[in-house]
Parts: C-alpha cells; sequence; structure tokens
C-alpha cells in the first residue's frame, strides 16, 4: 500500500512474494526484504509500485 504524507492511501497491490520486513537505505530508498531475496521498490505514475 502507499500512502500519501497525510496516510490516504494511494494505491494498493498483491504481490506475489512473501516479504519478510521492508529497508529504508540512507539514499531513501525502499527493499523488499524476503527469505532469500531483496527486491527495490520503485514509484512512477505509470505502474506505482513494483519490486525490481
Amino acid at each position: 500500500m502507499l500512502l500519501d504524507l497525510e496516510g490516504n492511501k494511494i494505491y494498493e497491490t498483491n504481490l506475489s512474494i512473501k516479504t519478510e520486513r521492508l529497508f529504508k537505505d540512507c539514499f531513501k530508498s525502499t527493499y523488499l526484504i524476503t527469505d532469500d531475496s531483496i527486491y527495490k521498490m520503485y514509484y512512477n505514475s505509470i505502474r506505482p509500485l513494483y519490486p525490481v
């Protein structure tokens, strides 16, 4: 789920991976961490949230 600064839902999607936790690095990039992989999350106006 993607929220704006006021906490309003902008976008929500289901992923086919089981996420263990989220991590944000010093550059404010967000990562999904699973048992055996790490996915960097991107946001753009075409496809709001997807792991790469």
